[in-house]
């Protein structure tokens, strides 16, 4: 089942972000950098705002991945009484940001030549998605913890191609921001429709009363508390690179910024993805104290998971600017080809560090990452503050990098230590470090000969391409030989699959 998870999420997540990132460019060339900047903008709000989540969205996934109940009458319990607490919190958010667009438009963003009025507009649109889309954390959290991960990315999926090829749509033809903005909060309507639907299937009679129970239980707070004070630090060390340069520097800059993390963040969202399968397995054989178990898990998961990551990674820091030129121009570029080199390099180590961090909180360890990014923010704001000013967004690149290689030495080496009771040099060597030296030699090697060939597009791409094939086959003989036997099972299952399909065909 672990592996159908992993597949089904990744699978869902992968076509998500990919629509994502095809509308990128569309967005960039019809809407313009300043535009594409306060699109930017908005999302990290709704990020950001995800620390009014008050950590009841994991703390749902996790209570229910415990409900073993045939009635599911705990989970309908918990569904009832966090929604009555989780809707209130969306619509203040919302009202509130929708009050605020006429400030936020004239005081906090420096929009170049893009209008105010037009800018507080999109604001507003923003604001009416933000509130609709609210209570989509909270309903994927039970569908994770129920472990119904092929129809929540069958979900996501749906909703993804809807929302992308609408908007596309809607660029083609109205090349205008403020239809954009409209589209988007219908395409929010949709997809919060979608999830109740599913979420009624899934669970069933779930219109009721909070229960009291759930509302006075100390653990479920307690538990809620500490992913609520773990989301509150990650929001600040993973949104303030945005939100401080909307403030100090031009929209445009912005712009390149997001252009750059956009890119290497839709890695991050097949991250998130793998994490959120693999965290209610992860729950189950903490509490069945299944400690070798959970070792092999972490173990042949962290391996796969750096063997197909570290490809991306480095093709976007050696053929960057050569990505970049052809989805967009090469003006944009020259702007935001160093900003995404550093980004991917810092999105790195963040990876290396992420499944260290689910195993701490499906443990139900919740204060060795608060403990953690603490310090992180404590080091990483002035940093932040002190490189956006002296060198614009590639210094708030460096800052995120450095952010996240401070995470080996203490989040890594602890979880290690404290919980899985393994050696993070030996995991360092076998996980990590090869992986990476393969994308060095073989992406180094393509840019190398690029270089000394002389050519540009569209050489320089199918030179990276042939580097992608090539660590292809390299990464994978440096795969343990559990994860290859692993890898040929699945593709032999699938043959034989397609087999079963065609045979009753015919």
């Amino acid at each position: 089942m672990l592996r159908r998870n992993v597949l089904a999420n990744v699978l869902g997540g992968s076509w998500a972000a990919l629509l994502a990132l095809i509308l990128i460019p569309v967005q960039v060339r019809i809407l313009g950098v300043e535009a594409y900047g306060l699109l930017a903008f908005l999302a990290s709000t709704q990020v950001l705002f995800s620390i009014f989540d008050l950590g009841l969205s994991p703390t749902m996934t996790r209570e229910v991945a415990k409900d073993v109940s045939a009635d599911l009458a705990p989970t309908r319990d918990l569904v009832r009484s966090l929604s009555a607490v989780y809707w209130p919190i969306g619509i203040v958010l919302g009202a509130a940001m929708f009050a605020s667009a006429g400030w936020l438009a004239t005081h906090w963003l420096h929009l170049g030549s893009l209008p105010i009025d037009r800018a507080a507009a999109a604001i507003r649109f923003g604001a009416v998605a933000i509130l609709l889309r609210w209570p989509v954390s909270l309903y994927s959290g039970v569908l994770a913890g129920r472990q119904r991960f092929d129809q929540l990315s069958a979900l996501k999926a749906a909703v993804a191609t809807v929302t992308a090829l609408g908007g596309l749509a809607v660029l083609l033809v109205t090349r205008d921001l403020l239809a954009y903005m409209a589209w988007t909060a219908l395409a929010a309507a949709i997809e919060v429709g979608g999830y109740v639907a599913l979420l009624t299937r899934v669970v069933p009679d779930l219109i009721g009363p909070p229960s009291t129970r759930v509302m006075f239980d100390r653990v479920v707070w307690a538990f809620a508390a500490g992913m609520g004070a773990i989301t509150l630090l990650a929001m600040v060390l993973s949104q303030s690179d945005r939100i401080l340069i909307s403030k100090i520097l031009p929209i445009e800059v912005l712009g390149y910024y997001a252009l750059a993390y956009n890119l290497v963040f839709g890695l991050s969202l097949v991250q998130t993805l793998v994490q959120s399968a693999l965290f209610p397995a992860f729950v189950k054989f903490n509490a069945a104290q299944a400690l070798d178990d959970l070792r092999e898990r972490y173990g042949t998961a962290t391996q796969a998971f750096m063997y197909v990551y570290n490809l991306p990674i480095w093709l976007f820091v050696f053929f960057g600017h050569d990505l970049l030129s052809a989805i967009t121009s090469r003006s944009t570029a020259d702007h935001a080809a160093p900003i995404l080199a550093v980004l991917a390099i810092g999105f790195l180590f963040n990876a290396a560090t992420a499944l260290s961090y689910t195993v701490s909180t499906a443990s139900g360890n919740t204060w060795l990452p608060i403990r953690v990014n603490v310090a992180a923010v404590v080091g990483y704001v002035p940093l932040l503050i002190f490189l956006t000013v002296r060198w614009g967004g590639v210094g708030a690149a460096v800052a995120w990098l450095a952010l996240n290689l401070y995470y080996l030495p203490t989040m890594l080496r602890e979880v290690h230590r404290r919980i899985l009771g393994i050696d993070s040099l030996k995991w360092m060597r076998w996980n990590f470090l090869p992986f990476v030296g393969a994308g060095i030699l073989v992406f180094g090697a393509g840019k190398v000969i690029v270089l000394v060939l002389g050519v540009g597009n569209p050489v320089a791409l199918v030179v990276a391409i042939a580097g992608c094939l090539a660590y292809v086959v390299l990464g994978y003989g440096l795969l343990g030989v559990p994860l290859r036997r692993q890898i040929a099972q699945s593709v032999t299952d699938a043959r034989l699959r397609r087999l079963v399909v065609w045979s009753g065909r015919t």
